[in-house]
């Protein structure tokens, strides 16, 4: 049952991910919804690596700047 509520936390985060994108960049982009959710499953991976090669990842991932941080590196990740 954890493996499915993995999952779904997935899809659900890439959707948002992926939305947040496709509304920060104006024009016409008519995607389908897993083409969304691959966006931003995508941008996340990317963002976040890029973030912590940087050398730009707090020391502790749980702190609540962190996650904030890391939003901000998927979101940027998910656009480009």
């Amino acid at each position: 049952m954890e493996a499915i509520g993995a999952i779904l936390g997935l899809l659900v985060g890439g959707l948002v991910l992926g939305a947040i994108a496709r509304f920060a960049l104006p024009g016409p982009d008519p995607l389908p919804l897993w083409a969304t959710i691959a966006v931003g499953l995508a941008g996340s991976f990317v963002g976040g690596l890029v973030f912590g090669v940087a050398g730009l990842a707090p020391d502790d991932p749980s702190a609540p700047e962190a996650t904030g941080a890391y939003f901000v590196a998927a979101v940027v990740g998910a656009t480009k």
